[in-house]
This record gives C-alpha cells, sequence and structure tokens, in this order.
C-alpha cells in the first residue's frame, strides 16, 4: 500500500532488499473510493523495468610491470576493465615522476598538481604519448568508472624507466699488464641512473688468445676453440652492483689474451661500446749465466765478471715480461769456513746477492776491489727477477767456478845429470814440473819449455831450423805432468863441447 496525495503516490522499500546487478519489475494498481464490494479496480498495466548496479568497476594495469626496470620506447601505459551490470564507461589515471613530485599533463609535459587523464578505450584501455626520462621512478594510478556513476577506488603502481646501456671495464689483470698467476678476472659494472639502480641481470665475457694467428683462439667455458664469425661470450659470475669476476686458471706462458666484458641490466639495456683490455701471461722464470771468467779457468786475477740474461719464454711469437733485476754471489770456497763477498769485505755470516750493471741481457758486475787469495777456488751464482707480477724468480741458478793462482811452477831436469860426462849424444832431454805441490786449488802444468845452450860456441838449438842461433829459442816439450821429455836432434851435439 502507497502513501499519496493526489496526484502522486510513493512507497517507502528497504535497500537491503536489492541486489545489485539485478533488474526489477514494478507495476501498479488503484481502486477508487466506491463503497461496498463493488469498489472498482484498476487491471495492472506492464508496469516499468529498471536495473539496480551500485558495484564499482574494476580495472587491471598490464604495461607497465609493478617495481619493473623497463627500456621500452615508446612505453604506451595499458589494462584491462570490467564491470558486472552497466558496463566500463572509462578509464582515468594519473602518472606522476615521483623523483622530481611532477604529474603528467597532456599537452603540457611534466608539471606541478595531479590531472586525471583519460584513457583510450573502456575494458582494454590504453594511453600513449607520455615523454619518459630515463633514470626516474614513477607511480600510474587508475580508477574505473561506469555507466551509473559507479567509480572503482583510486589504486597503482610503481616502476622504473631506463635506457642507460650498463657500462662494464676489466680491471684485473690490469690492461697492458704482464701477470704470472692468475686464477680469477675480476671488472667492475655501473648501471647507476639519478639515485635507483637497476641492476645488473648478467655479465658475459669474451676471451680471446691472441697468440694464434691469423685465426685465434676463444675460450668456450670449457677448452680454447678457433675463433670463426662473431665472437663467443660466456656467462661469469652473477654481478654485484658494481663488480664481476670469473675463475679461470687455463693460461698458457707467452700468450697475449684480450678480454672484453658485456653488461645486460634488468630493464634489458645490453652494453653497446665494449671495452677491451689486454694482458699477457709470463709464469716461466729467467735464465741467466756468467760468459767471463770461463767455466774451471784458472786466473791469475779477474777485474770483471759478465753475463748474460733472458726472460723465458723466448721465440716465435712468444711475449715475456722482461728482465726486472740480476744479480750475482761470489763464494770462496777453499776458506774455512767459506766466505761471501758483500760488496765491500768477505764475510763468513753475511751472503749477500751484489747488483750487477745493466744492461741485463748483457750484463757485467766490478770485481777489481774483490781481494782475491791465490790458490782458491771462487764460485759465481747468478739469479734474476721478471718484471711480470707478482716477479718470477729463477731458481735453478746458474753456478759456475774458476781458480786464482798467481804462484809460478817449478820444473826440473833429470836426464842428462848436471855435470854429467855422456858418452854418447842424447836423443831426449827428460824432467819434472809441478805448480804448487801443496795448493789444494791450482792453475796445474800447461806446458813446459826448455832452452838448450852451447857454452863453448855462445849459442841455442833451434829445433825448428835445426841450427844453432845466438838469439833465444825456447823448445816445447811433451808435457804430462809431472813428467816431460822433449827430443833432440843427435846431430845438434858437437863432442867435447859444454851444454846447459
Amino acid at each position: 500500500t502507497t502513501s499519496w496525495s493526489a496526484p502522486n503516490w510513493e512507497v517507502s522499500i528497504p535497500t537491503t532488499i536489492f541486489t545489485s546487478g539485478h533488474s526489477y519489475l514494478v507495476r501498479s494498481r488503484g481502486s477508487d473510493k466506491v463503497p461496498g464490494a463493488g469498489v472498482n479496480i484498476e487491471v495492472p498495466a506492464a508496469g516499468k523495468t529498471f536495473e539496480i548496479d551500485f558495484a564499482a568497476p574494476a580495472s587491471y594495469i598490464t604495461m607497465p610491470i609493478s617495481n619493473k626496470f623497463h627500456n621500452e620506447s615508446p612505453l604506451t601505459v595499458a589494462g584491462t576493465a570490467e564491470d558486472d551490470h552497466a558496463g566500463v564507461s572509462g578509464v582515468a589515471l594519473t602518472v606522476q615522476d615521483l623523483t622530481n613530485s611532477q604529474y603528467w599533463h597532456e599537452g603540457s609535459g611534466w608539471l606541478g598538481g595531479i590531472e586525471w587523464l583519460a584513457s583510450a578505450g573502456t575494458t582494454d584501455w590504453s594511453y600513449a604519448g607520455i615523454t619518459w626520462v630515463t633514470g626516474k621512478k614513477y607511480a600510474l594510478n587508475v580508477k574505473a568508472y561506469d555507466a551509473y556513476g559507479n567509480t572503482e577506488t583510486v589504486h597503482g603502481i610503481n616502476f622504473y624507466i631506463d635506457y642507460d646501456r650498463p657500462v662494464s671495464t676489466l680491471t684485473s689483470p690490469a690492461p697492458a699488464s704482464v701477470v704470472s698467476s692468475l686464477a680469477q678476472i675480476e671488472g667492475t659494472v655501473t648501471d647507476n641512473f639519478g639515485g635507483y639502480y637497476s641492476t645488473m641481470s648478467k655479465v658475459m665475457v669474451h676471451i680471446r688468445d691472441i697468440y694464434y694467428t691469423p685465426t685465434n683462439k676463444y675460450w668456450t667455458g670449457a677448452s680454447w676453440q678457433d675463433v670463426s664469425g662473431a665472437p663467443v661470450f660466456i656467462d661469469v659470475s652473477t654481478p654485484t652492483l658494481t663488480s664481476w669476476n670469473y675463475s679461470m686458471s687455463a693460461w698458457t706462458s707467452g700468450h697475449e689474451y684480450n678480454i672484453t666484458p658485456k653488461a645486460y641490466d634488468k630493464a634489458g639495456n645490453v652494453e653497446a661500446a665494449l671495452s677491451t683490455g689486454s694482458f699477457i701471461f709470463d709464469n716461466n722464470p729467467p735464465d741467466t749465466g756468467v760468459s767471463a771468467p770461463v767455466n774451471g779457468q784458472p786466473y791469475q786475477g779477474v777485474a770483471q765478471i759478465t753475463g748474460t740474461g733472458s726472460d723465458l719464454p723466448a721465440g716465435g711469437a712468444l711475449q715475456n715480461a722482461g728482465l726486472a733485476d740480476v744479480r750475482v754471489k761470489i763464494r770462496d770456497d777453499t776458506a774455512s769456513p767459506d766466505r761471501w763477498w758483500t760488496g765491500t769485505v768477505w764475510s763468513t755470516w753475511t751472503i749477500n746477492w751484489l747488483t750487477v750493471t745493466p744492461p741485463y741481457t748483457g750484463w757485467a758486475y766490478n770485481t777489481s776491489a774483490v781481494a782475491w787469495t791465490t790458490n782458491r777456488r771462487y764460485y759465481v751464482n747468478t739469479k734474476g727477477w721478471d718484471l711480470s707480477v707478482p716477479q718470477n724468480e729463477e731458481l735453478t741458478i746458474s753456478t759456475m767456478s774458476f781458480v786464482i793462482d798467481r804462484s809460478s811452477p817449478t820444473s826440473g831436469i833429470v836426464v842428462p845429470a848436471n855435470n854429467a860426462n855422456l858418452p854418447s849424444r842424447p836423443a831426449q832431454i827428460t824432467g819434472t814440473s809441478k805448480d804448487d805441490e801443496a795448493a789444494s786449488e791450482k792453475a796445474g802444468i800447461d806446458r813446459v819449455w826448455v832452452e838448450l845452450y852451447d857454452v863453448n860456441i855462445s849459442s841455442r838449438w833451434n829445433s825448428n831450423t835445426t841450427s844453432w842461433q845466438t838469439a833465444d829459442y825456447w823448445i816445447e816439450t811433451n808435457n804430462n805432468e809431472p813428467d816431460w821429455a822433449v827430443a833432440i836432434n843427435t846431430n845438434a851435439w858437437t863432442d867435447t863441447h859444454q851444454y846447459r
């Protein structure tokens, strides 16, 4: 029953009886005031239908992705929307630059103050034309509304725009360096924009051995293969915000390597201007030795020790660090106890490696101040270091020795005996020779000469011309220390002459 005031009527209905999304039919009928059972009652007409929709539509953002770093250019904001009954009428949105606290204003760009933008489309909606700035953090807020005016509660996401490519470099080994030990290559990576880090997705590296020509070899991650076509990059360890590394030890001494890293960030940007660092691997120690004095030879004195040095490996296209230093050590082996030359004096407790004069490929050490002692053996050791990092040190140390001998040998004649009267002409003269018989180190007899002098004619025998001459002439004997002998032509002798 309604309440009415002609010609209008109304009826109050609890709102709780309605369900959103349902359709309803309303019919009315009236009765007049004729008394009794014969009251006149209207036959109801078809009535009117209406719908109830108090549920707001729902919208969804499909692009960009929440908290993702994007590098799409251009990036179009997009999504979907739905409504249970009345249908989506439109979607409004705001785009805020959180870095600068500005909003996108259609036709005006980034300005202060919020502006709601109308998207294109309804159930599939989008908004294009925004000028994104790299290195910024953005907020996208949306709300959908239906034909009945129901409006969705505002919701949104944050995301980042990153158009900047990351940059990677090689730091270890240092570019253009020579290393002797390398278990890991390392580098840096940079992808910093506006205070926000997109963080690295990965770093790849191309490792090339350029010793081999004309075709270089690259590292596959398991072995060296010939390079053909585009460079092959392999994954390195998961990078941090600022660094990367790759463990590897399959290096060959004497070879030069190129290392080219390439970085990828989480926005999908790939490093384009690649940098290459090169280094040489050298784990061979140098080789040094003494040229003079000669090993095993005796000398009256040594004023200078000279020698050679070379860094290894060498030959062909092999490369090395080069010599950094060569030093010598001098030991008096005959002294008891042994003595070492310190550079100024002999010492039984101070053992010095002495600095030589470069160039190290043909070095020298001045020994004019060394107090050599006769009849002693001296040992010289040499050692070299190269320029690699860390330095290769020669471990198989070169050793040579020589003897200092300033004392003269002694010799004597055995046959004929002194003041002997010989009944026949001798065909041979014999004798003995000794070199410092009591000395433990000595040069030894090299040669023995004799002079045959005819006192009567004041002449000397020349065994070469088989004649007598007044000038000095020494005849070399057959030396077999301690004995010697020399053959004399018997025609050299004259009876009754005296010889010495």
